[in-house]
């Protein structure tokens, strides 16, 4: 993926089409299952309880909206358009932020499906089994992420 241009409102990204299908993958990959964190380990069990569910409640919620407004955006008619001899995509300013916080959720949510390791170069080297779609889809969501904040030091 590589940074194009940009205008006062859109900026544009060239995609070969296998970089087309690892986006949609990881796009379609949103929400990721999150083992939940837990508050804090310390104060009274049964108000973190009732905090942690709040907690849990407010994040599928918000993860439930940004998915149903994701598969909006996509549908949007100029999202990807054949431009010259590359396909384009076009990202408007104000969803750059969305979209990197749908980026980090897959990858971090991978991560977390790996088993929070803190050791990667290992899991490259020996992956479990079932492990190397989770590694894929956070490589690839971190490729994302790193394309749209890059975009900012091309301009």
């Amino acid at each position: 993926m590589k940074f194009l241009r940009a205008t006062d409102n859109e900026r544009f990204y060239g995609l070969q089409p296998a970089e087309l299908q690892m986006l949609l993958v990881v796009l379609s990959s949103f929400p990721m299952r999150h083992q939940q964190q837990a508050l804090s380990r310390l104060g009274d069990s049964e108000e973190l309880d009732e905090a942690q569910k709040l907690l849990d409640e407010a994040l599928n919620e918000q993860r439930t909206t940004m998915r149903a407004e994701l598969e909006e955006w996509l549908k949007s008619p100029n999202r990807f358009h054949q431009a010259d001899n590359r396909l384009e995509w076009c990202v408007e300013n104000e969803r750059r932020e969305w979209l990197l916080q749908i980026f980090n959720d897959v990858r971090v949510g991978a991560w977390t499906e790996l088993g929070s390791p803190d050791d990667l170069e290992r899991l490259h080297e020996n992956p479990a089994e079932g492990s190397m779609q989770h590694l894929a889809l956070m490589e690839m969501a971190g490729m994302f992420q790193s394309a749209l904040l890059l975009a900012d030091e091309a301009e």
